[in-house]
């Protein structure tokens, strides 16, 4: 009948209605969805990015600390070894001046008494020979 087939038509309706409405609904959630796990991916790779980052300045700055670190002990070291050496080093550098100023008097010396041998030794022939 025409009620029947009325109400079969306007049925036929609300569950095409429905049936719209839950593919809106489901096209709705997986675009959602899709767009939150591409913001995810995103913010994940931002996040490893910025990790990866902070890794790198952290050796970075670990390695510059124990350029730092080595430089003062090197230099500490460098003062200490100096403040060993540095007494004697003047002493060594006195004895070697004295040194050569002694054998430098000593053969000045040893010059001059051959110069007055000699002079004696002419003088005496000479006395000699009158």
């Amino acid at each position: 009948t025409i009620q029947a087939k009325f109400r079969a038509y306007k049925d036929s309706q609300i569950v095409q209605s429905a049936r719209e409405q839950y593919c809106r609904k489901k096209v709705a959630t997986l675009l959602a969805a899709l767009w939150r796990g591409r913001q995810a991916r995103r913010l994940a790779k931002a996040l490893r990015r910025e990790n990866w980052t902070r890794n790198k300045m952290a050796i970075q700055l670990q390695c510059w600390a124990r350029i730092g670190f080595a430089r003062m002990a090197y230099q500490t070291e460098q003062h200490r070894r100096w403040l060993w050496v540095a007494p004697f080093a003047a002493v060594n550098a006195q004895r070697t001046f004295r040194g050569w100023l002694g054998r430098r008097k000593a053969a000045a010396m040893k010059d001059d008494l051959l110069r007055r041998l000699e002079s004696m030794e002419a003088a005496s022939l000479m006395l000699q020979t009158f």
